[in-house]
């Protein structure tokens, strides 16, 4: 009698584990069934580990799905992992190429990615004149990070020649979109004067299209990876 009180309680437990698991857990829903932009946004949840456990894997399996569709941000994001080598081997020729793909298909995301490459160096020819050009490009189409970069640029003088007032306009148009970084470069513009060191220019150098759109989450992915110089394409951009 014991022994089946026993057996009882622990198949008690044993359900109620199971339970808890597929709670913490849900099961995907079939890959085949999802429009482009819901197969990124499923990739995003589990790249940053919202409402899944992060795993780059299968975050790559539904970015690589909604690219395969033509989905720009998600070309961007395989980029992104690719550089982090999250999910998949680090490969820098790849994430170089998906980020020019993505800038392709009109991602300003992953023209500001490409542009962080030039300023620093990593595996194309150094050139803060080119990363500005970019930054121009992002900008002028009202990107409020590369309002914010290209103010920071203007604000040290590189790339471009000093121009404070250029600076402070760029920074009010940023932070009129409620971008954070902006509004503090703003501050420090307006009550601790001008000039930065070139490490700390661009404390947050690649980014994506969800943390760069929102207010609250002004910090973006950054990979401290070697990029190799890219191999020549269609696109425009370097």
């Amino acid at each position: 009698m014991i022994g089946l009180c026993r057996s009882v309680v622990v198949s008690l437990l044993m359900g109620a584990a199971e339970i808890c698991t597929a709670a913490a857990q849900p099961n995907l829903p079939d890959i085949d069934t999802r429009e482009p932009g819901e197969m990124y946004a499923m990739g995003v949840m589990l790249d940053d580990g919202t409402g899944f456990k992060s795993d780059g894997r299968r975050a790559f399996e539904w970015y690589s799905r909604a690219a395969k569709l033509g989905h720009a941000e998600s070309m961007n994001r395989l980029g992104l992992l690719y550089l982090r080598g999250s999910g998949v081997p680090r490969d820098a020729f790849a994430a170089l190429s998906w980020f020019r793909l993505a800038a392709a298909k009109g991602s300003l995301t992953a023209v500001n990615n490409i542009a962080q490459l030039r300023f620093y160096g990593l595996g194309v020819q150094q050139s803060y004149s080119s990363a500005a050009k970019l930054l121009r490009i992002s900008a002028d189409a009202g990107d409020a990070d590369a309002q914010n970069k290209l103010g920071m640029m203007y604000d040290s003088g590189l790339g471009v020649a000093p121009d404070h007032r250029k600076a402070r306009a760029l920074f009010l148009k940023s932070a009129a979109q409620g971008y954070s970084p902006a509004v503090l470069n703003l501050g420090r513009l307006l009550t601790q004067g001008t000039g930065r060191e070139t490490a700390d220019v661009f404390p947050y150098p690649f980014s994506d299209a969800s943390k760069a759109a929102a207010p609250q989450d002004s910090t973006a992915c950054v990979m401290h990876a070697a990029v190799p110089t890219s191999r020549s394409g269609a696109t425009s951009y370097p």
